[in-house]
């Protein structure tokens, strides 16, 4: 286990939660509540490492990408499973209460800058002789018949459309329809995409949880774009999207942009948090003629796999409800029912469905699998007959080593970093409106003038009374009824 002291943010965190614990109501002390309270407290301290993989690839590559760069290790393994998800597309899915899943990933590197490594470690994986070519560009013959004759066709393995850094909401839709609805977004630096979405591109979020859920999604051409006399609509439309994102950006500009909008509409919690901290920057080595060859090996065993999937149809492979993961989600969300640790079931609830995912494409990347389980009864032109499967125990259980131990504790930690964003902000309006009015303001002033919902807008001005930033008196108005005044001023105070 790793303890971050050096990470001020962590230490401040720690201090409040602490002191939360050690003076919160002692009247109604529950043993089972206060054990989960110091539990979460103590997560929200500590990152772990990440959890050895067995996997012959992802781990594979994982053990070997970690010797030829500096990156942190797990931004190597989640890089590689990100990309290597466009093989399964809509081909492979769960099936959980009738609704499909499919293992498109959200995937956010976190790191430090210059010296986590996270923008090496999705060149090496999107380098134009590794991993992409093999899914993407690489072709293999179809035979067809046109007027009797038997005549060889190129097709891509996988057709997909590979974006990079800007995209707008409309432009992704449109895009979608013409690749076969299959698209991976590669986005370093993305906070020019956190910004965009928080002024100008806001319709984009919903759009993008809609995708990670492969639900309908659409756009039209405004009508400023449209030429005089022009009544076409311009409309495009996928109806069963699948997308992959894999972006990265520094923890210290993350921790600028990032907001609760974004959490709260369920954008931020459907992606992998990659959060690694510190790092540091070692001298470039030349690849060996051995490392090469096991890099070789490794993009031909991606290839592979799909060449066997390129011929298969949607919905071909169907995985059932894993009793595993649904076990595991409901244990770990009855631990925390408490109204306080919001955060932490937001993220159980969606790591289980990330348990899936990952499942998915750890079975599928596993040759011994692929090959005698769901190629067996293979047909002449290549195809398998639709296939019911179980998710092997095997991979089920790193999945959820690598959700329980890695990703649940990051998510919940970038959630409270998105929450402290949101409260800054509306600490922030609250004094400006209370400088606005002379440096005193009624509490109905405030709500009014800042549109903050009535929890949030009581947790930011007791944060600010807590904080000595605001007053806060109470007085009789005329009629005998008591009026909340807040102060920027302790003698404005005094004199109420």
């Amino acid at each position: 286990m790793t303890y971050i002291k050096e990470n001020k943010e962590f230490e401040k965190l720690r201090d409040e939660k602490l002191k939360e614990i050690r003076d919160g109501p002692k009247t109604t002390y529950d043993p089972k509540r206060e054990e989960a309270k110091l539990s979460a407290s103590a997560d929200m301290m500590r990152l772990s490492e990440f959890p050895i993989s067995t996997h012959p690839i992802f781990g594979g590559w994982m053990d070997i990408a970690s010797k030829l760069s500096y990156s942190r290790v797990p931004f190597h393994y989640f890089s590689l499973m990100t990309v290597a998800s466009m093989v399964l597309g809509t081909r492979v899915r769960s099936v959980l209460s009738g609704k499909s899943v499919y293992a498109n990933l959200y995937t956010l590197l976190l790191g430090t800058s210059s010296v986590s490594g996270k923008s090496f470690a999705i060149d090496m994986v999107t380098d134009p002789g590794r991993f992409l070519p093999a899914i993407k560009n690489i072709k293999r013959s179809e035979i067809t018949t046109v007027g009797g004759v038997v005549q060889p066709q190129s097709a891509p393995l996988i057709k997909m459309i590979v974006q990079n850094n800007k995209l707008m909401e409309p432009r992704m839709v449109q895009d979608l329809t013409n690749v076969s609805n299959h698209m991976l977004w590669l986005y370093d630096e993305a906070q020019g995409f956190f910004s965009g979405a928080a002024n100008n591109n806001s319709s984009i979020l919903p759009q993008l949880c809609l995708i990670y859920d492969g639900k309908t999604v659409s756009s039209k051409l405004s009508i400023s774009k449209k030429k005089k006399g022009d009544d076409n609509d311009y409309e495009w439309s996928c109806e069963h999207p699948f997308a992959s994102l894999l972006f990265a950006m520094t923890d210290d500009q993350f921790d600028k942009l990032a907001s609760s909008e974004q959490s709260e509409g369920g954008f931020l919690p459907r992606f992998l948090i990659i959060y690694e901290q510190g790092g540091k920057v070692e001298e470039n080595v030349n690849i060996t003629t051995e490392q090469q060859i096991e890099i070789n090996k490794l993009v031909n065993a991606v290839q592979y796999v799909a060449e066997q999937l390129s011929v298969l149809k949607e919905n071909d492979i169907s995985f059932n409800v894993c009793s595993r993961i649904e076990k595991w989600k409901v244990s770990e969300t009855n631990k925390y029912l408490a109204p306080e640790f919001s955060d932490r079931r937001i993220a159980i609830q969606r790591a289980f469905v990330q348990a899936y995912k990952i499942a998915m494409i750890l079975s599928i990347f596993d040759r011994e699998y692929l090959n005698n389980v769901i190629l067996k009864n293979k047909k002449e032109n290549g195809g398998i007959a639709p296939v019911t499967l179980e998710l092997p125990e095997k991979w089920v259980n790193e999945a959820l080593s690598i959700v329980e131990k890695y990703l649940i504790p990051r998510m919940e930690a970038t959630l409270q970093k998105a929450n402290d964003v949101n409260a800054k902000s509306d600490m922030s309006k609250i004094i400006k409106v209370i400088k606005n009015n002379g440096g005193r303001a009624e509490r109905h002033v405030i709500g009014r003038s800042t549109h903050i919902g009535a929890k949030m807008l009581d947790e930011a001005l007791n944060s600010l009374v807590s904080n000595h930033e605001l007053y806060k008196a109470q007085i009789k108005s005329v009629g005998g009824h008591m009026k909340t005044i807040y102060c920027l001023d302790r003698m404005e105070n005094d004199k109420q």
